[in-house]
C-alpha cells in the first residue's frame, strides 16, 4: 500500500511539473494509470476528441477511445495491455481510428527506478494537419530534391531529375496523371489527394507523410507545396518539393521505443524547445541547440534569445515579439535569422505561448524552434531560378521581336535591370573599322546614350575597353577600391557596391560588352545568369548584324543589277548612235579634203566634225559609265591631278564654303586615265558645293592609301584584297535621305532644280571607279552633310609610260579590201575614203553575201574588214568562217563597243586589230597598215 501511495504521489508530482510543457505541445498528449483511467490530458486532446474535461479525467480510456467496443483488436490498447511501448500509424478508414483523420499514435510505459510500470503516456498527433506554405516559385530541374509540379485538379505538370531519383517513376510515367497515383500509399495519409483535388493546399505548407517508391519500397517524404500564380495573381496549381526524411523519422520512432523518461522524450525531440521569464532570458533550453547553433545548453541560461541574432535581425524581431507579450498572446512561424557559435548563419521558425502562474500572472514564454535554413535555401534557389527563366525569356523576347540593334540592346538592358535587380545595365556595340565601342543600350538610373561613355576606344584605360580587349569578365563585390573602376567619387557617392562586365562573343567574334552597377553584393547566382544571358545576347547581336550586312549586300547587288541593266541599254543606244557618227564624221572628213580650195566651206565642215567630235565624246563618256569600253589609261599619281582639280574648284566655289585638303603625295601609283580622275574630282565637290550652297560649310578632300579590312569587304564583296588609294570628299550641307542615297548613281536622277544639273554626274563617276576596278561608299546624314569614299587599287610598283607620236601625214596602199557592214552609208562613205587612200575597195552590206563572194573568190583580197553588229552573221562569227577558207587573211572587227570581246575570242576568230567607231580618215588608214605591213 506504501508502494501504491508513494508512486501516485510521483505521478501527481510528474504530472503538475510537466502539464504546461504538454498543454503547449500541437500532438494530443494524455496520461492513464495502470487502470486505465486518464490521469492527465492537454489541451490538443479535448480538441480532438471534442470532449470536456469533466468528461475525461478519472475515466476509464476505454470507454473514451471506443464507445462502442473495439471493431477489431486494437494495436494501440494492445500495445498498452501488453505494458509496451509503441509507435503506430492509423489512416483516417481503420475502424479503430476514431479521430477521424490520420494520426500517429505513442505508446510510452513510464517505469519506476525499479522498472516497474507506473503510468502510461499515450501521444496523438494529426498527420493531416502538418502543412507549412511555401513562397510562390518556379521548378529547379537540377535541384537534388524531388520537385514536382500539379495543376489545380492535382495533375502532374513537370517531374524533375530529384522526383526521378526519389521515386523511380520517370517523367513519361508521371506528366499528365494524377499525383495521388505515385505519392500516396494504403497506409500514407489519404488528406493530401483530397486536397490537391479541391485546392486546399495552400502556401507555405510542409506535410510529413508516408511515400512509396515505383519499386514498392516505402518511405517517410516532408512534402513542401506552395502555390503557382499567374501574372494576375490567381493559383494555377501547386509545386512540391519531396525529401526523403526516413533517417529522422526512424530516430524519432527509435526515440519513442526508448527507455528515457518524459523529459528525455521532449529534449530529444527535433525541435529546439525552450522557455525565457518575464525578462526576456532563458530559463530553460534543450539539447537540441547543440545541434542547431552549436551552443551547450548551460551556455545560453540567463542571456536574451536576441543575442544570438545579427543586429539588425534582433531590432526587426524585437519589435514583433515585444506585442504580441504586451497582449500576453502566442505567435506562431516567426522566422529569423541566427548566428551560429562557428559564425554561419541558421534560418529558424519560432512559435511560443505565454506562461501564467496559478494565479494568472505572466512569467515568460514557453516556445519550439525548427531549422528552416535548408527550406529557406530552396525557396530562395527557387526564386532566383525563376528571375533566370524571366530574364531568359524577356531577352529572348527582346531578340524576337527587335526591329534594330538600338531596340534590341534597350530592351535587354530593361531586363538585366529589372531581373537582377541592378541599379542600371549598359550594352556597347563594338566597330572593328574604328576599334570603338558605341553604346547602343542603357537602363535603369541611366537611360542617356551620349557624354563621355558614349564611344569608348578599345585602347582607352576603362574597364570597359579592358573587358573588350582581353576578351574576360571583371566581376567584383567591392567597387569601392577597385583599381579598374576610374569613377571612385561617383561610386562612393551613388554608394555602388558590385559591378559585372562582360564580354560579348559570338564564337570567337567580339560584337559588345555588357555591364551592370549594383547597389548591393552579387550573388553567385546572380553573376552566372548574368554569364549564361551574354552568349544569347551576343548571338542576338550577331544575328541582327548579320541581317543587317544581309540587307545592305542585297541593296548592293540590286543596285549592280540595275547598274548593268542600264549599262546594257547605254550600249545599245551607244552602238547606234556611233554608226550615225561614222557616216557623219566619215563624210565630213572626206568633204574637208575635197574643199582644200573653199576656204569658207572648209570652216562649215570644221564645225561639223567639231561636232561630231563633241558627240563622239558624249558616247564614249556613256560607254564608260555602261563599262563597255576601256580609256587610254597609264600608270599615274593622283595626289597631282587632284590638287590641281581642286585649285580650279577653289576659283568657281564662294567664299562661304571653306575647302580643307589633306593630300598625301605618298598614297601610290593608281592605273587610270587623267581625265577620268579629273571627271571623279570635280563630279564630286561639285555636287558637295550644291549641298552646301545655301548655308556654306566646309568642304573636305582627302587622299590617303589604305588597306583593305574586314569590314570594306563586307560592304563591297567585289573588291580584292590589297592596298587602295582613298578618296574622301565630306560636306557639311543638307545630306540625303535612305531612299536618295540608293538612287544617286542612276543616269539621270538628280534632286537639283531644272537647269542646274543633268544627272549623270555620279552615274558617270560610278562607272569611272567600277571600271578602274574601285568602289564608292556613301555614308550620309540628313541635316549633317554626306561623305564620299572612293577606292582605287594601288599598283605594286610605279611604272611610267610615253604617249606614241602621232604622224602628220596619213599612210596609203594599193591593197584589195573587202568592206563588210549592214550599213550603206557607213559601206558607202569607207568605199570612198579607202579608194581615195588609193585602195580597190569591194563592199557588201549583207554577211552572207560578202562570204559566198570571198568563198568563190578567196586570193582576190588581201584583207577584210568587217562590222561586229549584223543581221545573220556577226562579225566573229563572220571572221571564223573567213578564217576557216583562208587562214591567213588579215581580219579588222570594226564596233560600236567592245561588247566583252576578250583577246582570245579576237585570236581564234583570226581577227588582227579591233578598232571602235567612229574612226577619222588617218585613225582608220593607219590600223590599215599596221595589220598588212605586219603580216
Amino acid at each position: 500500500m506504501n508502494d501504491t501511495a508513494a508512486a501516485d504521489s510521483e505521478l501527481a508530482k510528474k504530472t503538475a511539473e510537466w502539464s504546461n510543457a504538454m498543454d503547449f505541445i500541437e500532438d494530443a498528449i494524455y496520461l492513464i494509470d495502470l487502470d486505465d483511467r486518464v490521469i492527465h490530458a492537454n489541451r490538443t486532446f479535448y480538441k480532438m476528441t471534442g470532449l470536456r474535461e469533466d468528461q475525461v479525467l478519472g475515466k476509464d480510456i476505454n470507454f473514451i477511445i471506443h464507445p462502442g467496443g473495439e471493431p477489431i483488436p486494437c494495436p494501440v490498447c494492445k500495445a498498452r495491455r501488453e505494458r509496451r511501448d509503441a509507435f503506430i500509424i492509423m489512416d483516417a478508414e481503420h475502424p479503430d481510428n476514431p479521430t477521424g483523420c490520420p494520426v500517429q499514435v505513442m505508446v510510452k510505459i513510464i517505469r519506476d527506478e525499479k522498472n516497474n510500470p507506473v503510468s502510461i503516456l499515450m501521444g496523438i498527433r494529426d498527420l493531416s494537419n502538418m502543412v507549412e506554405m511555401r513562397k510562390q516559385g518556379q521548378i529547379i530541374n537540377q535541384i537534388k530534391e524531388a520537385v514536382i509540379t500539379t495543376d489545380q485538379e492535382g495533375i502532374i505538370t513537370t517531374w524533375n531529375s530529384g522526383a526521378q531519383k526519389l521515386l523511380g517513376f520517370p517523367d513519361w510515367e508521371t506528366i499528365g496523371n494524377s499525383i495521388s497515383r505515385f505519392l500516396v500509399s494504403r497506409e500514407s495519409d489519404q488528406v493530401l489527394p483530397r486536397q490537391l483535388a479541391s485546392s486546399q493546399l495552400s502556401a507555405a505548407t510542409n506535410m510529413e507523410t508516408l511515400l512509396v517508391r515505383k519499386s514498392g519500397d516505402a518511405f517517410y517524404g516532408l512534402i513542401s507545396s506552395s502555390d503557382l500564380v499567374s501574372q494576375a495573381g490567381d493559383k494555377t496549381g501547386l509545386i512540391l518539393t519531396i525529401t526523403d526524411i526516413s533517417a529522422r523519422k526512424t530516430a524519432e520512432i527509435k526515440l519513442m521505443h526508448s527507455e528515457e523518461r518524459f523529459r528525455s522524450l521532449i529534449e530529444n525531440t527535433s525541435d529546439w524547445i525552450w522557455e525565457v521569464d518575464e525578462a526576456g532570458n532563458f530559463t530553460y533550453v534543450s539539447p537540441k541547440i547543440r545541434e542547431l547553433l552549436g551552443y551547450e545548453p548551460d551556455e545560453l541560461i540567463g542571456t536574451s534569445p536576441f543575442a544570438l541574432m545579427p543586429d539588425e535581425e534582433a531590432v526587426r524581431l524585437a519589435a514583433r515579439l515585444n506585442g504580441f507579450a504586451a497582449r500576453r498572446k502566442p505567435f506562431f512561424r516567426v522566422e529569423n535569422i541566427n548566428c551560429h557559435k562557428d559564425g554561419h548563419l541558421v534560418v529558424l521558425e519560432s512559435s511560443g505561448v505565454p506562461i501564467l502562474d496559478e494565479h494568472g500572472n505572466f512569467r515568460g514564454y514557453r516556445g519550439v524552434d525548427r531549422n528552416i535554413t535548408e527550406r529557406k535555401e530552396i525557396e530562395k534557389n527557387l526564386a532566383d531560378q525563376a528571375s533566370l527563366w524571366a530574364l531568359g525569356s524577356d531577352i529572348g523576347h527582346a531578340i524576337a521581336v527587335a526591329g534594330d540593334l538600338r531596340e534590341l540592346t534597350q530592351k535587354c538592358c530593361e531586363a538585366i535591370v529589372q531581373r537582377l535587380d541592378g541599379a542600371f545595365a549598359r550594352i556597347w556595340l563594338y566597330h572593328p573599322g574604328d576599334n570603338m565601342l558605341i553604346l547602343e543600350g542603357s537602363a535603369g538610373m541611366y537611360t542617356h546614350l551620349d557624354g563621355k561613355h558614349g564611344r569608348i576606344s578599345v585602347n582607352s584605360p576603362y574597364k570597359i575597353a579592358q573587358i573588350a580587349s582581353n576578351r574576360k569578365a571583371h566581376l567584383t563585390n567591392q567597387v569601392i577600391g577597385d583599381p579598374q573602376v576610374k569613377e571612385q567619387a561617383w561610386a562612393t557617392r551613388e554608394k555602388m557596391v558590385a559591378f559585372a562586365g562582360h564580354p560579348l562573343l559570338a564564337g570567337d567574334r567580339l560584337v559588345g560588352v555588357m555591364a551592370m552597377f549594383a547597389r548591393h553584393p552579387l550573388s553567385d547566382f546572380i553573376l552566372k545568369t548574368f554569364e549564361s544571358v551574354a552568349d544569347k545576347i551576343a548571338i542576338g547581336i550577331a544575328g541582327k548584324l548579320a541581317e543587317k550586312e544581309k540587307t545592305a549586300l542585297q541593296k548592293q547587288v540590286r543596285q549592280m543589277q540595275k547598274m548593268e541593266a542600264i549599262g546594257t541599254l547605254a550600249g545599245g543606244i551607244a552602238h547606234d548612235f556611233n554608226n550615225i557618227l561614222t557616216a557623219i564624221i566619215g563624210f565630213g572628213d572626206l568633204l574637208k579634203y575635197q574643199l582644200a580650195d573653199n576656204r569658207e566651206a572648209r570652216e562649215c565642215v570644221e564645225q561639223i566634225l567639231q561636232a561630231g567630235s563633241r558627240a563622239k565624246n558624249l558616247v564614249r563618256q556613256i560607254l564608260t559609265f555602261s563599262r563597255q569600253t576601256e580609256q587610254e589609261r597609264q600608270p599615274l599619281h593622283a595626289h597631282l591631278i587632284i590638287k590641281e582639280a581642286v585649285k580650279l574648284l577653289r576659283a568657281s566655289i564662294p567664299s562661304t564654303i571653306e575647302i580643307r585638303q589633306d593630300i598625301d603625295p605618298q598614297c601610290g601609283t593608281i592605273m587610270a586615265d587623267p581625265t577620268e580622275m579629273h571627271q571623279i574630282v570635280m563630279n564630286l565637290c561639285t555636287n558637295a558645293y550644291h549641298a552646301m550652297q545655301e548655308r556654306g560649310g566646309v568642304l573636305e578632300v582627302i587622299l590617303e592609301n589604305v588597306p583593305f579590312t574586314a569590314e570594306l569587304a563586307n560592304v563591297y564583296p567585289r573588291l580584292r584584297e590589297g592596298r587602295y588609294a582613298r578618296l574622301t570628299v565630306t560636306d557639311t550641307g543638307s545630306g540625303m535621305e535612305p531612299a536618295v542615297v540608293e538612287r544617286i548613281f542612276e543616269p539621270y536622277f538628280t534632286t537639283k532644280h531644272l537647269g542646274e544639273g543633268t544627272g549623270m554626274g555620279l552615274a558617270l563617276v560610278h562607272g569611272i571607279v567600277e571600271s578602274l576596278g574601285g568602289a564608292i561608299i556613301v555614308d550620309s546624314t540628313p541635316g549633317k552633310g554626306s561623305v564620299f569614299a572612293v577606292y582605287l587599287p594601288v599598283l605594286d610598283a610605279k611604272k611610267t609610260s610615253e604617249p606614241a607620236p602621232e604622224s602628220e601625214d596619213i599612210p596609203r596602199g594599193t591593197e584589195r579590201i573587202l568592206f563588210v557592214d549592214d550599213e550603206e552609208a557607213i559601206v558607202s562613205f569607207h568605199r570612198k575614203l579607202l579608194h581615195n587612200l588609193g585602195y580597190e575597195v569591194t563592199g557588201r552590206t549583207c554577211s552572207r553575201e560578202a562570204l559566198k563572194l570571198f568563198q568563190l573568190y578567196p586570193h582576190r583580197f588581201d584583207l577584210v574588214i568587217t562590222d561586229q553588229m549584223m543581221p545573220h552573221l556577226t562579225g566573229v562569227e563572220f571572221s571564223r568562217l573567213v578564217t576557216a577558207i583562208r587562214p591567213d587573211i588579215p581580219l579588222i572587227l570594226l564596233t560600236g563597243f567592245s561588247h566583252a570581246l576578250t583577246p582570245e575570242q579576237l585570236r581564234t576568230a583570226g581577227i588582227r586589230e579591233l578598232a571602235l567607231k567612229p574612226l577619222l580618215t588617218g585613225e582608220l588608214a593607219a590600223i590599215i597598215r599596221k595589220v598588212l605591213e605586219n603580216g
